[in-house]
């Protein structure tokens, strides 16, 4: 095979025939493509004498392993293509944000403010998208989701209406308020008192009236004995909630959580807000992140998994399981007569599921 290696690391390699990037990512390209003149910039772009390319090799770390094809970006001239960081380019007509052409851009006054922000003499930009109606001259930002000019305060793009920038303050990534109202990005809270209004955490926050889950207000919530449990579950001195749901009925003082979907009381198992039907508290347990069980039923999230026997129960991976009758795909019977035999059936189910984690 005729190949030449360039020097991004030991393991990147080039095949000239089939122009294929190896290791973290895979692209196939057009038929102008000519590798003789293959220009490599960083870890992100390259180029020849007509186009440039985009590496979508995932600077993401829930990525890192998916390859994709990569980014051909048609409208960049190569000539004089211009790499200011990881997220921004230009050429002599205009800027561009992770391959994206940044309309009404000027590249001569183009100025990158942060991974997320910029500006030129005509406006100022959330990655691609113009900010409307902002002044660049005193554009500001606050944090990766909120900035605000002489008269105006946006959330990512958007402009926040109603809001106050003289007295708009950020109390943390996601909450923020004014004279006037409480914003959770672009949400405004009702009727929420600003002056008592303060964060309890990343998603909670609470006045002198009321707890609040993002800008859901929870109804007949109690601020001043308002506890939180995870992210997603809180208490106060008479009701449980999932997120901004009550939980009813429950037993507040007996309430504790199980797992991030199941909680439990001294007389009932719930999944989310709901009471998991016919559950017995005393002797529920989970299986794992999918499955749980007690002495009555085997549950498949919130769903009963009907004829499963408890005792003789496994499950194989994530969506099939198995007792010492049936075998099921989630939480449903297989139906044996569109299958083989029943022992058959199982013992392909487990050679299919050898791996637990397919």
């Amino acid at each position: 095979m005729d190949t030449f290696e360039i020097e991004l690391d030991n393991n990147t390699i080039i095949d000239k025939e089939k122009y294929s990037w190896s290791r973290f990512v895979w692209f196939k390209t057009d038929i102008w493509w000519k590798w003789k003149s293959f220009e490599l910039i960083n870890y992100y772009h390259l180029k020849d004498k007509k186009d440039s390319k985009e590496i979508n090799n995932s600077k993401s770390e829930e990525n890192k392993n998916i390859s994709e094809d990569s980014l051909l970006l048609y409208r960049i001239d190569g000539q004089s293509f211009e790499i200011i960081d990881d997220y921004y380019l230009k050429d002599k007509k205009s800027a561009y944000y992770e391959g994206f052409l940044i309309v009404w851009s000027d590249w001569e006054t183009f100025e990158v403010l942060d991974e997320l922000y910029s500006k030129d003499k005509n406006n100022a930009y959330y990655k691609w998208e113009i900010i409307k109606w902002s002044s660049w001259s005193t554009f500001e930002i606050f944090n990766e989701i909120y900035s605000k000019d002489e008269k105006s305060v946006y959330c990512e793009w958007k402009l926040i209406y109603w809001s106050d920038w003289d007295t708009f303050e950020i109390l943390n990534k996601y909450y923020a308020k004014d004279k006037n109202n409480a914003y959770y990005k672009l949400e405004i809270l009702k009727w929420t008192d600003t002056e008592t209004f303060e964060v309890i955490d990343w998603f909670y926050a609470k006045d002198k009236t009321n707890a609040y889950y993002r800008w859901e207000m929870l109804k007949w919530s109690d601020p001043d004995n308002f506890e939180i449990l995870n992210d997603y579950y809180a208490r106060d001195n008479h009701d449980a909630y999932y997120k901004w749901k009550v939980i009813f009925p429950v037993d507040w003082v007996s309430f504790e959580l199980i797992d991030d979907f199941f909680s439990k009381d001294k007389d009932n198992i719930y999944y989310n807000w709901k009471i998991l039907k016919r559950s017995d508290s005393g002797s529920f347990e989970l299986i794992n992140e999918y499955y749980a069980k007690d002495k009555n039923n085997v549950y498949y999230n919130w769903e009963i998994i009907i004829w499963a026997d408890s005792k003789s129960f496994e499950t194989l991976n994530r969506y099939y399981s198995k007792d010492k009758l049936n075998a099921y795909y989630n939480w449903e019977k297989i139906d044996w007569s569109s299958w083989w035999s029943s022992w058959t059936t199982i013992e392909l189910i487990e050679l299919l599921c050898k791996n637990k984690d397919q």
